[in-house]
């Protein structure tokens, strides 16, 4: 069974999922909490504050990569060295090197940083959508693709990289793009795993499709509910396609499957936070929102700037600004998606 529970960024979205979760540990149940994994520490904490010490006889956090090693673990299955970011591109440099003579991205010349960092994203998209070599050599066979030569040309290149790549790699390392595609078949052969656990997926806006294989499987086997932050008044607009999408494949994936589904609204919490926040956040993804200065009476600023230096250049005198004025450094916080950008 899949049972999507749905809500915004101001809902009790989280909370009812740990509700849940808490009325199945409070029996002593099996309970499997799948998050991404940047989140599994956090998803961890909560767990301990909400969840009484009982609770870890029959619940976990995990993530995706955790969980195949478990399932490793207890079926028995993958055991190896896992390769760092480091060595794979130097295997990627040797793929590279021995195929250099018959790639166009390379004409037989020297083998630069920047080629390594362009093959090793292709091939890392490529297990992202679960293609493997031979699947693409046969895609490369098409008419659609030998009627375009540049395209031909750049596709023949993958093949070949990617082949040899995976080839190299497996010789000495495990690689954990495969783990995923290994661990559907373990549990498919041992169904019994999973006896009596239910399964809740949160935090997620889309998958992977080593990952989506994993919850097609789960859905055949056990009660999975997931979690997805999509409001119910603007789930059409164009910021949450990417979570719509993401619905319509888990319904997809019910429906092969002939698992039953239903699709849940978790309550708004208005009034939790600040309207000047709900305003903000209505904003900030329209086009014709305001931009200036004085926007929201001037306590949140939303500033237009050409380039992130820009932007940066403007964090950094608003601030010292400010400072001349006589705040102090550690009255500021800068939150940034990348801050290597």
């Amino acid at each position: 069974m899949l049972t999507l529970l749905k809500g915004g960024f101001n809902s009790d979205l989280h909370d009812r999922i740990f509700g849940e979760i808490k009325k199945r540990t409070d029996l002593g149940r099996p309970t499997l909490l799948i998050v991404p994994e940047q989140q599994t520490v956090t998803a961890e904490s909560t767990a301990a504050e909400l969840l009484p010490p009982s609770a870890a006889l029959c619940f976990e956090a995990t993530n995706f990569t955790r969980f195949a090693n478990s399932v490793f673990r207890t079926l028995g299955g993958i055991a190896g060295e896992y390769c760092t970011r480091d060595r794979k591109r130097l295997i990627m440099w040797r793929a590279l090197s021995e195929l250099s003579p018959f790639l166009t991205l390379t004409h037989g010349g020297e083998i630069t940083a920047g080629m390594i960092d362009r093959a090793s994203s292709a091939v890392a998209e490529l297990e992202s959508h679960g293609i493997s070599p031979e699947e693409l050599a046969e895609a490369a066979s098409s008419d659609s693709i030998k009627s375009n030569a540049s395209l031909g040309a750049k596709v023949d290149d993958l093949v070949k990289i990617a082949t040899l790549y995976k080839s190299l790699l497996r010789e000495k390392y495990q690689d954990t793009e495969d783990d995923l595609t290994e661990a559907v078949d373990k549990l498919r052969a041992h169904p019994e795993y999973l006896h009596d656990t239910e399964i809740f997926i949160d935090g997620f806006s889309s998958f992977t499709e080593p990952q989506y294989r994993i919850i097609a499987l789960l859905v055949e086997l056990r009660p999975v509910t997931g979690t997805l932050t999509l409001p119910r008044a603007e789930r059409d607009a164009y910021e949450f396609t990417e979570i719509a999408d993401t619905e319509l494949r888990l319904i997809g994936i019910a429906d092969r499957a002939g698992a039953p589904k239903k699709s849940l609204w978790a309550d708004e919490r208005y009034g939790a936070r600040p309207a000047l926040l709900y305003e903000a956040e209505r904003l900030m993804f329209k086009s014709d929102g305001c931009v200036s200065d004085d926007c929201l009476g001037g306590e949140i600023r939303i500033i237009e700037a050409s380039t992130p230096y820009d932007e940066a250049s403007f964090v950094a005198a608003d601030i010292r600004r400010r400072v001349a004025a006589g705040a102090s450094f550690s009255d500021f916080a800068v939150v940034a998606r990348s801050i290597d950008g």
